[in-house]
């Protein structure tokens, strides 16, 4: 027994209607979240030797802005990405993606803090110091800390950072 015409050719724009609306809700939430993410910078440098900025432990200096002049920021989701100078690829650590911070930022304000940089292990030796190292050398302290400068350096000039914003929330 074969189904009605009209019945088939319901079913068919019922489909196409549902199926445009979804895409439709799917375009419209992610320009939304691209919105709100927009109103919110984020700038990542490599603090350096600079001792009254961060500590040599967290030498990442992150700096959150809220670009917006009428909404206060309640939660904030970034991720970091670090790379070698002439290469593409992220060697940070995935303890770097989806942080999070529930630091309040006033409209127009930014807030700073810094934080550990954390590689790939691979690349850890590259710019740090690895525990079997710092074992090894811990008779020579003066030569150990010239390493560790050395080491400190190369990540300043030869690795760069940029942030991300994944997500914000706003006061309700």
């Amino acid at each position: 027994m074969a189904l009605p015409k009209k019945i088939i050719l319901w079913a068919i724009g019922l489909a196409f209607l549902v199926i445009t609306i979804f895409f439709f809700n799917e375009y419209l939430q992610t320009y939304l979240n691209n919105q709100k993410k927009s109103r919110v910078s984020i700038v990542v440098k490599h603090a350096g030797w600079n001792k009254d900025k961060c500590s040599r432990g967290t030498p990442l200096y992150v700096t959150l802005k809220n670009l917006r002049v009428d909404d206060t920021i309640w939660k904030t989701t970034y991720s970091i990405t670090i790379r070698r100078n002439g290469y593409s690829s992220d060697i940070s650590d995935f303890s770097l993606k989806y942080l999070e911070t529930d630091r309040i930022i006033l409209p127009g304000k930014s807030v700073s803090y810094c934080i550990k940089i954390a590689l790939k292990p691979q690349y850890v030796a590259d710019y740090f110091f690895t525990n079997q190292e710092v074992i090894a050398g811990a008779g020579n302290r003066k030569e150990l800390g010239e390493t560790l400068k050395a080491r400190f350096n190369r990540a300043t000039t030869e690795l760069s950072f940029r942030g991300r914003i994944d997500d914000v929330e706003f006061e309700k």
